[in-house]
């Protein structure tokens, strides 16, 4: 299933990256296997504060020992990716252990505007879950904020089978 309300903003372009990624963590504790990922990416609704879907995924894919060495992180080293065109990043609070991580970062533009990220996973030989929250402050319009949530959920189903995707 795949439903894509995903607006052409660049600067959100880097994150749905980012939420598409494995972190670090997950190269010590997840098992290689059959692999169900659902992915949600949401937008605040700044009348209501709540949170509408704008990009929602469902995939099963084979994660081999050799994909889950070669998969990119989701850890403060995106900034290297984020930083290519969106200017420059600070890393803060970063914490991580085999079975979680967490960290922030906020980066600046060349046009002023801000972005503030969040980041939180856990994960297990058969689950691993993510939040990344990004908040966009356009300079010199606040009223333009945007609030964006992507949450990765991943579940192991087994052994791979034949034909199944890699990532």
């Amino acid at each position: 299933m795949k439903t894509s309300m995903l607006p052409a903003r660049p600067l959100l372009a880097p994150l749905l990256l980012a939420a598409l990624s494995l972190p670090a963590l997950s190269q010590s504790v997840l098992q290689p296997g059959a692999w169900e990922r659902n992915l949600e990416g949401a937008v605040q609704d700044p009348q209501t504060g709540q949170y509408r879907t704008m990009q929602s995924e469902q995939r099963r894919e084979c994660l081999t020992e050799a994909s889950l060495k070669t998969v990119p992180y989701l850890d403060p080293a995106i900034q290297q990716r984020v930083k290519g065109g969106s200017g420059d990043c600070r890393v803060a609070d970063e914490q991580r252990s085999a079975e979680a991580a967490s960290w922030r970062m906020a980066c600046t533009a060349a046009d002023g505007t801000r972005r503030d990220l969040r980041f939180e996973a856990t994960a297990s030989a058969t689950r691993f879950e993510s939040v990344l929250h990004s908040t966009e402050l356009p300079a010199g319009d606040p009223a333009r904020t945007v609030h964006v949530r992507f949450q990765t959920r991943m579940t192991r189903l087994g052994e791979c089978t034949p034909g199944m995707a890699a990532p």
